[in-house]
């Protein structure tokens, strides 16, 4: 098949770096993929190409600003769209993200080429203004698929939107390399506590902040590490010196090689409001990591199996965060049975599984 892949830009997140290994094992098996975004030619991506990729850009008049009610400039924005897509010759076109999936699905109305709409968080509690949700209600029952990351989601998808077709592939997790990349010099301590994504507010690293506060003097020999960039940095370093945590917690902003810090970690922590896949928290189980979550919407409790690989914890309760994270810092014969256990999650969801699914999506959207 032919599949063109479109997302907004190939900036470092876990939605572009799934894509990249979706695009990836599909070219291996022979497919044709092309991989658009919208980002201009003069601004890098943060993760390489994968061989054998097409890499190309959107016509720049598909992404101009204009106003919602502007209704020309709306449709010579489509226009171009459309035509960028068109001239891949795609048999399928495959959105990731809410908007990019409408804003495709537009574009190519009536030209009979599939699309499939991926959406990579939670629908339920990911937030889009009232516009784009209305229009997601109306174009998504003409998407050939609509895929979700869970069966939860499955389920609330086909109860409250019985017109969209709903599927639900969750993301392959990769084994970690060999041999394992060098521990970071940033990691000062004998232990190593970690936690991996974006500096935004829906991460709420104030309460795995202030968790590790209330820990500090029980567990002296014990760093965080909060791996990532954003919007909530200031927020969070101003927090970090209130905290008097200067000494103990690190952000050393982007990781282009999750597996770098995640291989030499001793314990990794989500605090999410929500979730789609958690690619962090399943790659750092890869490594042999034990995890502690909040149990939020609705990625964690797929990958977590509590007391066995890992705990989760009621959404929000930096108490029992805390207290979670204290029994398994100061038990490192538990932390070991968990770590092994956790590596099970390559197989759980083996790569080849994964990309069999997608490949049953994207046959049944061409035909």
């Amino acid at each position: 098949m032919r599949v063109t892949c479109f997302i907004g830009s190939l900036s470092c997140g876990g939605a572009q770096r799934s894509l990249l290994i979706l695009a990836e094992h599909l070219s291996r098996r022979g497919h044709d993929i092309t991989l658009m975004t919208h980002a201009s030619r003069g601004e890098s991506d943060f993760f390489a190409i994968p061989a054998g990729v097409w890499r190309v850009y959107a016509d720049p008049a598909a992404s101009v600003d204009c106003r919602w009610f502007d209704f020309p400039a709306q449709q010579r924005r489509r226009r171009a769209f459309r035509e960028s897509l068109i001239q891949t010759r795609a048999d399928v076109v495959l959105g990731f993200i809410t908007i990019n999936n409408i804003r495709i699905l537009q574009a190519l109305e009536g030209t009979g080429i599939p699309v499939v709409a991926c959406e990579r968080s939670d629908p339920r509690i990911c937030p889009i203004n009232w516009r784009w949700r209305i229009l997601q209600k109306k174009m998504y029952p003409k998407a050939a698929a609509v895929v979700v990351q869970s069966t939860e989601l499955l389920d609330w998808a086909r109860a409250e939107y019985p017109q969209w077709k709903t599927v639900a592939i969750c993301n392959p997790v990769l084994p970690p390399p060999e041999p394992k990349p060098p521990r970071p010099q940033f990691f000062r301590r004998e232990h190593n506590l970690v936690s991996l994504g974006r500096l935004a507010e829906e991460k709420r690293y104030d309460h795995l902040l202030k968790a590790c506060s209330s820990l500090a003097a029980e567990f002296p020999d014990w760093q965080l590490t909060i791996g990532g960039e954003g919007p909530e940095r200031t927020a969070l370093e101003s927090l970090i010196r209130e905290l008097n945590l200067t000494e103990r917690v690190e952000l050393p902003g982007q990781i282009q090689e999750p597996y770098g810090l995640l291989g030499h970690a001793d314990l990794f922590a989500m605090t999410s409001r929500f979730e789609g896949f958690p690619n962090t928290l399943a790659e750092a189980m890869a490594c042999g990591v034990p995890a502690v979550s909040y149990d939020c919407p609705s990625g964690p409790r797929q990958i977590i199996r509590p007391e066995i690989d890992g705990i989760l914890v009621k959404n929000g309760d930096i108490e029992e965060l805390s207290q979670a994270l204290a029994s398994l810092m100061g038990d490192s014969h538990r932390r070991e049975l968990y770590g092994t256990k956790a590596r099970e999650v390559v197989e759980r969801f083996r790569v080849e599984d994964v990309i069999d699914q997608w490949e049953g999506v994207l046959h049944r959207a061409r035909e």
